[in-house]
């Protein structure tokens, strides 16, 4: 008897754990091993990455669940760091922000930025991002050829809604 109550308590177990996750990976993306490294932009210049940022697409992000015009602003803080502030409007009309922190870890190598928003866990995020709103950059096929290469799995993209900013 108490083994067929364990098992049954093992298979529900089991259950609630498949159910979390899928419901989990609509608002993360879950990855064993090390994180992808795409290559780094050698001739970074901080001052042209300031500004403001539209998503073209991204990895689903917590911060940023059913977001729509979705944007980024980036702004100085001091030669090291920047002060990253993520907005959009859930489908639901409520604007949207998360605002984060972008840090040069190595002078020598500007373009590798550490960031991080708050007490968020290590998760993979990624962003397209274009300065035109709800417009894929011009080189989005070398983009998603460096991103895949580099192996960032595209499937977890999505494309985000522009058309009722």
């Amino acid at each position: 008897m108490t083994m067929t109550m364990t098992m049954k308590k093992l298979w529900q177990s089991l259950m609630v754990l498949l159910s979390l996750l899928s419901v989990s990976s609509a608002f993360l993306v879950f990855k064993l091993g090390q994180c992808p490294t795409p290559p780094v932009k050698t001739d970074f210049d901080v001052t042209r990455y300031t500004g403001k940022w539209w998503e073209f697409k991204r990895f689903p992000a917590p911060f940023e669940f059913a977001n729509t015009c979705g944007f980024a602003n980036y702004t100085l803080i001091d030669s090291s760091k920047i002060k990253v502030v993520n907005s959009g409007i859930q489908k639901i009309n409520l604007p949207v922000v998360a605002t984060g922190e972008a840090v040069i870890v190595d002078p020598a190598n500007p373009g590798a930025l550490k960031v991080s928003f708050g007490n968020m866990p290590d998760t993979e995020f990624a962003w397209i991002l274009t300065r035109a709103q709800g417009v894929a950059p011009t080189r989005l096929a070398d983009i998603n050829r460096t991103l895949q290469d580099s192996g960032v799995d595209l499937s977890h993209f999505i494309t985000v809604d522009h058309t009722d900013c």
